[in-house]
């Protein structure tokens, strides 16, 4: 498990967790979406490996590139679930 804290200056964190290494970027709607939210100062994101080729990754306004440690194998993503949570009172999560 690894975090990661992207900012202005700081826009791109590469890692190693697992059998991949891990490009976390900054993202930043492109001009065609016509985006009237102000970006975020900083960022942050939530990387857990929950298995050999398994991650659970969150964050907001995050972009996830993976690439094998091993040159000769490519990487592609077989599921992507996604999830949207919204903040409402009396919201409780428990597991």
């Amino acid at each position: 498990m690894t975090a990661v804290l992207l900012d202005a200056t700081n826009t791109t964190q590469t890692f190693q967790l697992g059998n991949y290494k891990i490009e976390a970027k900054f993202w930043v709607p492109p001009a065609w979406m016509h985006a009237t939210n102000a970006l975020p100062e900083r960022i942050a994101g939530l990387f857990i490996s929950t298995g050999p080729d398994d991650y659970i990754v969150m964050g907001r306004n995050l972009a996830v590139n993976f690439y094998s440690t091993n040159e000769t194998e490519s990487v592609g993503i077989g599921t992507d679930d996604e999830a949207f949570m919204k903040k409402a009172s009396g919201f409780r999560a428990a597991g």
